[in-house]
């Protein structure tokens, strides 16, 4: 593909900039007036979320820590799959029904699984983003090799008793309300200097909980072509020793047609069958949505349709959906 003629040369676009010199600007933009205007919301944020509660099933021993028991040797998964059908519908036509993305309905669903489990309204998630940011004309990533990713942190409210297109409204509201796709939070947590509020957000415990949305891979992978997931197992990327990042890691991905949700968890912390009723309870809720949106031209459409069930018919939507 990259053989030429004498008449016809291999000409390759211009370098963009390099992952070294992206760092810097980082660092220099970490100091800015406008990324330290984002302080106070990532301080109320983790303020919050230290309030909410951490579902525990099993609890270090006396001579133990969180720390020392959540290790990656640990580290156990729970996959679940929602139906190649369910997830055409829920790919295709749940978010222009409740006018929201994707990410935001498993997101929702994910948020209603732990606030239920917990019984409180409120559970801190900490999301990834592209980190890809537009930060200049004087910028250009479009072919630069790297990990870019940001992380931050979201507190999900979700109203008790509220109807799962109502969680939804809450939970888009809520995600929408971040500032600059989450950049800002970890030049703050980690490169911002001489900011004494800074460093407070530096001190302030991490959310426990992540969520990450991988996309749809099967466009990644063509029937026929040149490349396909592998079916082996590629090992331990990090010591078995290290220490978790977080207490449970969610991620959702489509392959091979189905949403596939998978919970990873300590099986020191958690028992298995725990973190299976979460994950049950996330397609739970998405069959919920699917089967509760409003019809196009019903005049009703999007997460503020008060067409959609609450908690009181889920039941009984759910199961003339199964029959």
């Amino acid at each position: 593909a990259l053989s030429g003629s004498p008449e016809q040369p291999i000409v390759l676009p211009a370098k963009t900039t390099s992952f070294r010199d992206w760092a810097r600007h980082l660092h220099d933009h970490a100091q800015t007036e406008e990324i330290g205007a984002q302080t106070e919301h990532w301080l109320e944020t983790l303020r919050a979320g230290e309030e909410s509660g951490v579902l525990l099933d099993l609890l270090p021993d006396d001579d133990e820590t969180l720390e020392s028991v959540n290790t990656r040797a640990s580290a156990c998964s729970v996959t679940v799959a929602l139906e190649a059908e369910q997830t055409k519908l829920l790919l295709q036509e749940a978010p222009s029904a409740y006018q929201a993305r994707i990410e935001e309905l498993l997101l929702t669903a994910t948020g209603l699984a732990l606030t239920d489990a917990l019984g409180e309204r409120q559970v801190l998630v900490e999301l990834e983003g592209h980190g890809r940011e537009d930060l200049g004309p004087q910028l250009d990533l479009s072919r630069t090799v790297g990990w870019f990713t940001s992380a931050y942190p979201v507190l999900l409210d979700i109203a008790p008793g509220a109807s799962v297109a109502g969680a939804l409204r809450q939970v888009r509201e809520q995600r929408r309300r971040v500032p600059g796709d989450g950049l800002g939070y970890g030049l703050l947590r980690h490169l911002r200097t001489g900011d004494p509020l800074a460093a407070e957000l530096a001190e302030l415990p991490a959310a426990a909980v992540c969520f990450n949305y991988l996309g749809q891979l099967d466009q990644s992978f063509q029937p026929g072509g040149l490349w396909e997931p592998a079916s082996e197992n590629p090992g331990p990327g990090l010591d078995a020793r290290a220490t978790r990042s977080h207490l449970i890691e969610v991620n959702a991905l489509v392959l091979g047609e189905e949403l596939r949700f998978t919970w990873t968890y300590s099986d020191r912390l958690y028992r298995e069958e725990t973190i299976a009723g979460l994950a049950e309870h996330c397609l739970g809720t998405l069959r919920a949505l699917i089967a509760g949106r409003p019809a196009a031209g019903d005049g009703n459409r999007g997460a503020d349709s008060g067409s959609v069930p609450g908690p009181r018919e889920l039941s009984e939507l759910l199961g003339r959906f199964d029959a």
